[in-house]
């Protein structure tokens, strides 16, 4: 095999090497998954507040149609319209927040903060468990995750919470 013959094959090689690591990276990329995270909890007159971060490094959008809370073998669905979270006045203006609906969409590669309200638990524990389970359907498939809820807000931290809502 002369020289040229094998400088050729070489730079066949590395480029076969080069395009199959793009490949498995964009495939890679294509298929990751969301990240859900909760930050706090806040439960007040059978109605829980949960904040979310949702975390979409994909390079691809995501989409959650659906939430889910499970409680003593009950499942109770978010709810599909905005809540009133807090209300206040400034110069005489009334100001109002309000929570996150479904769906949700997080483009790709960044993230999206939302408040969820669960409304009407029937039969919901008065002190609110360790641990709660959340069920969320992200793009047409369905993924469970359980949550310590150790951050459970009072009603001036949730007001302080949500207040930057209010001015922006």
């Amino acid at each position: 095999m002369s020289i040229y013959e094998k400088i050729t094959v070489t730079i066949s090689a590395i480029a076969l090497a080069l395009s199959l690591y793009a490949a498995i990276s964009a495939y890679y990329e294509k298929h990751l998954k969301a990240k859900i995270y909760a930050l706090w909890f806040f439960y007040f007159d059978r109605r829980l507040n949960v904040n979310f971060i949702f975390s979409n490094m994909s390079s691809r959008p995501k989409t959650i149609t659906r939430i889910w809370i499970k409680y003593d073998n009950k499942v109770v669905e978010s709810t599909w319209y905005k809540t009133k979270i807090s209300s206040t006045s400034a110069n005489g203006k009334n100001a109002y927040t309000f929570s996150d609906m479904v769906p949700i969409n997080i483009p790709s590669r960044s993230s999206r903060q939302a408040i969820i309200s669960f409304t009407y638990l029937k039969d919901f524990p008065i002190q609110m468990p360790e641990e709660l389970t959340f069920i969320f359907e992200i793009d047409g498939s369905k993924v469970e995750k359980t949550f310590n809820t150790k951050k459970q807000l009072t009603a001036k931290e949730q007001f302080d919470a949500v207040e930057y809502n209010i001015w922006s």
